[in-house]
């Protein structure tokens, strides 16, 4: 910055100078001042040392000009720089106050929004205490209007123990009151309990009668397809029995049959032993008639043999030895 301003004092000074001379022509030109025709030389040393003197003179005033202008130069540039520095320190504290500003504006703001929740809640509380005072002066008023409208039991309560010697205060006439009013309560609760357990026992025993009614009715249809069975099954029992009265009386009579081939059988086969000479064994039907049928081939044999036929045993025996042929048949039965 020191540079430019001596340059800017050299231009200064040499424009003065240049302007000083064309002044002093000009000047020399307007006043008619002509040189004079074949001057001495010390008339023109004269003149130009008076020239010179003139301009040195004009140069000086220049310079000191100049010098005057350069100090008001200087003057105003510090005048200037001053100035810039005061406009400098004057934006700074402008920017401070704006900041100073700005910060105060966001917490007014804050405050403001602060203040103004802070006022809507105290706006609410008031409005809550406010309902709150209605409610309390509603309940004061019902209170009011309830013990108005109980001071005629208290009138009557005194009434009552002014004219029984049973209880002497109010208190105890309100326990007895009390009392009895729970004892009424809890016998209509049982009263009430009572009358739902026997619903529900109606409704249960109803239920258990249609169960039964239906139960005897499928009974009923058991029973009447158990005799419609009993009934079919009586018939073929009958069926059977007359069956079984059929087979008994051919088992009967067949027993007999056999009974009577059994004791025929039996005399034939004594009588047989006897003929032969051997001893009488108790044995059973059937060794009997194998061994009956032994001795009639061994006979069969000997009268084939003798060549005609002899009559076997005496009465009550089977006949001749032809008709022993139909013995075995009937004793296999």
């Amino acid at each position: 910055m020191n540079l430019l301003h001596g340059d800017t004092s050299g231009d200064q000074i040499r424009q003065s100078r240049e302007q000083a001379f064309q002044d002093l022509l000009k000047q020399q030109i307007l006043t008619g001042t002509k040189p004079k025709t074949e001057p001495t030389r010390s008339t023109r040393l004269l003149e130009k040392r008076k020239e010179q003197l003139e301009v040195q003179q004009a140069l000086d005033d220049r310079k000191l000009e100049s010098k005057k202008a350069e100090d008001a130069m200087r003057q105003r540039e510090n005048d200037l720089k001053r100035r810039e520095k005061e406009l400098l320190e004057e934006l700074t504290k402008y920017n401070k106050f704006l900041n100073d500003n700005d910060a105060k504006r966001v917490d007014a703001e804050k405050k403001l929004v602060e203040n103004k929740k802070f006022l809507d809640q105290k706006d609410d509380e008031i409005s809550h205490l406010r309902q709150y005072l209605e409610q309390v002066k509603r309940e004061h008023e019902e209170k009011k209007r309830v013990l108005d409208a109980h001071r005629k039991y208290q009138k009557f309560f005194r009434h009552v123990l002014e004219k029984t010697d049973e209880y002497r205060e109010v208190k105890a006439l309100i326990e007895r009151f009390n009392t009895l009013s729970g004892t009424k309560h809890r016998l209509q609760q049982n009263q009430e309990n009572a009358s739902r357990e026997s619903e529900i026992e109606k409704v249960g025993l109803k239920k258990c009668v249609e169960e039964r009614v239906n139960e005897q009715l499928a009974l009923n249809n058991e029973i009447s397809n158990l005799q419609k069975t009993l009934e079919t099954v009586t018939e073929l029992t009958i069926k059977q029995e007359t069956s079984l009265d059929e087979r008994s009386g051919m088992m009967v009579t067949r027993t007999q049959e056999f009974t009577q081939v059994k004791m025929a059988c039996d005399n034939l086969y004594r009588r047989m032993l006897e003929r032969a000479g051997q001893k009488y064994k108790k044995v059973d039907v059937l060794t009997q008639i194998e061994v009956i049928n032994e001795l009639l081939f061994d006979y069969k044999d000997i009268v084939s043999k003798a060549g005609k036929p002899k009559k076997v045993g005496g009465p009550g025996t089977v006949g001749f030895i032809g008709a022993s042929t139909s013995v075995a048949p009937a004793a296999t039965l």
